[in-house]
């Protein structure tokens, strides 16, 4: 049984906690869909701490229908999530938890007699995918839903009147130069990391190493740098021209995968009219932040590879040279009886 036979199976009858609107949500959503695995996705039921487990038919209030062979998703911010995981102190249950640090819930009337942790699987994103794999496995990446066209990714947006230098504020400047420049810059982050990935990893260079400089911006452990940076894939701009990323107008897997998340906002994100928060956690999300009244046929009108393109005719590809006084740590490291001795290159 190979891991989308194993998150079937397993997850039937479960509840998912999933950060509603995300592209998390999305990709979990589309994973289930292609699988034709029946989906409850209503937050009628997510109001009251005093939950009980969906496959015994029983979830509050009376009224609402269970189905013990469909997913559940569960809408919760991704630190919420974490909260009733046991992270970052690894205690455990949930339960124990609250119990502990009540002063953090008081919003749940009865504690004592109350077990939020109803969720028996997540799907998040960093730092809390290594957490959870201390204690959970992992069952699905969205590697699996980005080979069915529902890719997700990390993408540039700008705004027109900038980009093109359509509002009168930005008409003297050299935008597009500057967007070259930029994405020219990333490119060489990108092959930086595919040619020196041991380097993200190393921990003798203290507060030097590239972990520690990478952690210090996006939070986390520098631990989990590396492991994390490892799940990304990073097209080299050669390859963001092509059909599998921007390339061929609304055949591009961008440009369905925008219109397949359109239509996931439209008619999937729902807002809830009820004056109780729909959220079960700490925190409310407001569905009028996600939601879209229409969406578009065709989004590649709104994908640009000129950029890329002049970058591309004028040699520049992500490639480079290491300037003279560089320092580049290769990662290696040994410890012998005269001491410690470290791998690197300097130019």
């Amino acid at each position: 049984m190979d891991a989308v036979d194993t998150a079937t199976c397993d997850a039937q009858g479960k509840i998912i906690a999933v950060w509603f609107g995300s592209t998390m949500h999305f990709a979990l959503h589309s994973f289930y869909s292609e699988l034709q695995v029946k989906i409850s996705e209503t937050t009628i039921y997510q109001r009251t701490a005093c939950r009980v487990d969906a496959t015994l038919g029983q979830l509050e209030p009376c009224y609402y229908k269970n189905e013990p062979d469909a997913v559940t998703f569960m809408s919760m911010m991704p630190e919420d999530i974490g909260y009733y995981w046991g992270v970052p102190d690894g205690l455990g249950s949930s339960h124990r938890r609250l119990m502990a640090y009540n002063g953090r819930c008081d919003h749940y009337p009865d504690i004592g007699h109350c077990y939020p942790e109803t969720f028996q699987a997540a799907y998040v994103g960093y730092p809390f995918t290594h957490e959870f794999k201390r204690t959970g496995t992992v069952l699905i990446t969205q590697a699996t839903t980005a080979k069915w066209q529902k890719v997700t990714f990390t993408g540039l947006l700008a705004n027109t009147g900038f980009l093109y230098e359509l509002e009168p504020k930005y008409a003297t400047y050299n935008v597009a130069n500057f967007i070259q420049i930029f994405l020219d810059e990333m490119a060489k982050a990108n092959y930086y990391f595919t040619n020196n990935t041991k380097e993200f990893g190393l921990d003798y260079a203290g507060i030097d190493s590239v972990a520690h400089r990478i952690a210090s911006v996006i939070g986390g452990d520098k631990q989990l740098v590396a492991p994390w940076l490892a799940l990304f894939k990073y097209p080299l701009p050669t390859d963001q021209v092509s059909v599998q990323w921007m390339g061929s107008g609304n055949r591009s897997r961008v440009a369905i995968a925008l219109k397949a998340q359109a239509k996931f906002l439209q008619n999937i994100i729902k807002e809830d009219f009820n004056l109780i928060p729909t959220t079960f956690g700490r925190e409310v999300i407001d569905m009028q932040d996600y939601q879209l009244a229409e969406t578009l046929a065709d989004y590649s009108p709104f994908v640009d590879m000129s950029f890329i393109e002049a970058n591309l005719r004028n040699n520049k590809d992500g490639v480079y040279f290491l300037d003279p006084g560089d320092t580049v740590h290769l990662g290696y490291q040994t410890t012998a009886n005269y001491g410690r001795t470290t791998s690197f290159i300097m130019t």
